[in-house]
């Protein structure tokens, strides 16, 4: 009876921790099969699209857009403590309107290297008169850290991380305007225009610096550890039912032999 008992015991636990593995695997197929259409998505994401007026909804992540950008002006945010090659910067975020949608988003002009004192702040250019910009949307997934704003003399102001909900609930408060959640990622212009430069259509060709290091590294899906830790996890199911029918069915318990 006692070793019934042991059995039953040994069979339910061992069916438990396989069926917890197996969870554990299918769990990681999802994630794989996730990672793989982000990967498609991502690539078939390659054209870049103008904003419209009215959206309906919002756009999908790593979407490329185009806009006809000015400045609104004081609104710029540092994001401290971003690192490129070993120097530690902030990244430039501008509020900015898109002529042709009367969109506002924040705009991720670039990185800006930090200055030796840490107090003082890099300085940058105004986004006067409109400028064709590309880039891809993408919607932060952490919070900002700020300081109270009360005045324009608050600005630029410094955060810690990329998400743009405070602040944009102030905007949005204070300029009776709406914002779109996500923030747009300037990238380079093509190699037949200087880089970081872009040229109005004025006849004295005006040439103004808006974008600064762009070199983004964007993290994109990777399906192949998540089908390694499936293949991981489905074996160790399979070698646990292995193991508990070789123990219950192929091995005899230990008999004491008295003297």
């Amino acid at each position: 009876m006692f070793l019934n008992i042991r059995k039953i015991t040994l069979i339910v636990l061992c069916l438990l921790v396989s069926l917890l593995c197996a969870r554990l695997a299918f769990w990681q197929i999802q994630r794989a099969q996730q990672k793989e259409q982000e990967q498609k998505t991502f690539s078939a994401k390659t054209q870049y699209i103008e904003l419209q007026q009215n959206l309906s909804s919002q756009l999908e992540d790593f979407q490329g857009v185009k806009i006809l950008a000015v400045g609104v002006e004081p609104y710029h945010v540092l994001l401290d403590n971003r690192t490129r090659n070993g120097q530690v910067g902030f990244e430039l975020l501008s509020l900015v309107k898109d002529i042709n949608s009367q969109q506002y988003l924040w705009l991720n002009r670039g990185w800006l290297p930090a200055h030796l004192h840490r107090d003082t702040l890099p300085s940058f250019t105004q986004i006067k008169k409109p400028q064709m910009i590309k880039g891809r949307l993408i919607t932060p997934q952490s919070s900002y850290w700020l300081p109270e704003l009360k005045t324009t003399t608050d600005w630029p102001a410094v955060a810690v991380s990329a998400k743009n909900d405070g602040i944009t609930q102030f905007i949005e408060n204070k300029l009776r305007i709406h914002v779109l959640p996500q923030i747009m990622y300037a990238e380079q212009l093509p190699s037949s225009v200087q880089p970081e430069t872009v040229l109005s259509n004025e006849k004295n060709s005006f040439q103004q610096t808006v974008l600064y290091n762009t070199q983004w590294h964007f993290k994109k899906a990777n399906p192949d550890k998540h089908w390694g830790y499936a293949f991981q996890w489905s074996a160790l199911s399979l070698l646990i039912l292995i193991l508990m029918v070789w123990r219950i069915f192929f091995t005899t318990p230990g008999v004491s032999h008295a003297k």
